[in-house]
């Protein structure tokens, strides 16, 4: 029995040192008018934004997959969280309330991991010109506020040109060899995030992670599918949403400090998951010496 309480203890101020040490937000960046207009600004625009894409989605050829799916839930995420964090922004900037500016930072990290994964859609060429128009102003005004609070912008990506890849593609050794490991590398990395410690990362970020953890694993293990299916179009969707889902994991790993284990475990996933994008044409993930 001493040993179990002698764990719970240590493992009790471990946590409450990680709360302590968390990186704070200057204070100055809830002071800054220009960031203050841009939040004022996302609380109208990100609802009229996720009106648009779900339009926009229904005549596309997205049209009924689950990557529609998923961009409608992200557009609705990111709006919630945008207005949560609005809220918390103005309480901290009013009466530096310290709950608040608690709340702020994981709020606004969910936001930005949603914006993440639907600033890869955005890069289409001819994707839909409205939602891609309101989009330019959504992801400049995300980064006023992140330059203001001292955290990375979203990259303004190179339009990039999706082709359908034949099928020669899928039958190469190196896509093979990264396929065959790509399953178990996923499980491996939810299981390690579950168990791990962020410095930076307030409960309601960590359960955003979580979840979107567990959404890549699904998403790889049915891209497996359609790869033992020769279905080059149905995997060249579920890899696009891998790797949508995957740049919403990276940032929160490049804007959070985590324990060892779900950082090597990260590291070896993105390599397997840049692998098969380079081989598809798509855009990378960025690479990252935090954690």
């Amino acid at each position: 029995m001493l040993p179990r309480l002698l764990f719970l203890t240590t493992a009790a101020v471990a946590i409450a040192a990680a709360s302590d040490t968390r990186p704070r937000i200057p204070t100055a960046g809830f002071h800054d008018p220009a960031a203050k207009v841009a939040l004022d600004r996302l609380e109208r625009s990100s609802d009229h934004f996720k009106d648009a894409l779900d339009h926009a989605l229904d005549k596309s050829l997205l049209n009924g997959s689950s990557l529609e799916d998923r961009l409608n839930q992200w557009a609705n995420l990111l709006e919630d969280e945008i207005d949560t964090a609005q809220k918390d922004y103005n309480r901290v900037a009013d009466s530096d309330d310290t709950d608040a500016r608690a709340r702020f930072a994981d709020h606004w990290g969910n936001a930005m991991m949603a914006a993440t994964a639907i600033n890869r859609v955005m890069i289409r060429r001819g994707f839909a010109p409205e939602p891609e128009r309101q989009w330019i102003d959504i992801r400049t005004d995300l980064n006023r506020v992140a330059q203001a609070i001292g955290k990375p912008a979203l990259p303004d990506m190179t339009v990039v040109i999706f082709r359908p890849a034949p099928y020669s593609i899928l039958s190469q050794d190196e896509v093979k060899h990264v396929i065959e490991q790509l399953r178990d590398a996923s499980h491996r990395f939810e299981n390690k995030l579950d168990r791990a410690w962020f410095v930076g990362m307030g409960p309601d970020q960590r359960k955003v992670a979580e979840r979107w953890a567990d959404d890549l694993k699904a998403a790889t293990r049915q891209m497996l599918e359609e790869y033992k299916d020769k279905d080059a179009r149905g995997f060249e969707f579920k890899l696009e949403e891998s790797m949508m889902l995957a740049a919403g994991l990276n940032r929160a790993f490049e804007t959070n400090a985590a324990s060892a284990a779900p950082v090597l475990e990260w590291q070896e996933l993105r390599k397997d998951l840049n692998t098969l994008a380079s081989r598809f044409g798509y855009p990378v993930l960025p690479t990252f010496t935090r954690g």
